[in-house]
């Protein structure tokens, strides 16, 4: 179960549950660096410079610590919703930051 058009910190966000009870906000990263970042965009979707990575997961990290928030990632362009969901659930998390490459 998915709803979407939510906003979190006016971040976009999906509303997911496995189970129908617990909910879990899924945050793409993209959208989260988009808004925290908004310079980010001039280097989305491959930055291209050490320090500019550096600096984005900081800011992920940081904000990941800050907003009960996990983090998942993935290389293969994959999501299976409903084992982010159980991790998140897992590690006492109410929301989870999705960076896909």
């Amino acid at each position: 179960m998915a709803k979407e058009n939510n906003k979190f910190f006016d971040v976009p966000y999906t509303l997911y549950s496995s189970n129908g009870v617990e909910m879990v906000k899924f945050i793409f990263v993209n959208d989260l660096l988009s808004k925290i970042m908004p310079e980010y965009n001039k280097f989305f979707p491959y930055p291209n410079k050490h320090i500019e990575w550096q600096e984005r997961c900081e800011i992920i990290e940081d904000w990941i610590s800050q907003n009960n928030a996990h983090y998942y990632f993935n290389d293969n362009k994959e999501i299976d919703a409903t084992s982010i969901f159980s991790d998140t659930i897992k590690n006492n998390k109410d929301s989870v930051v999705i960076d896909i490459h």
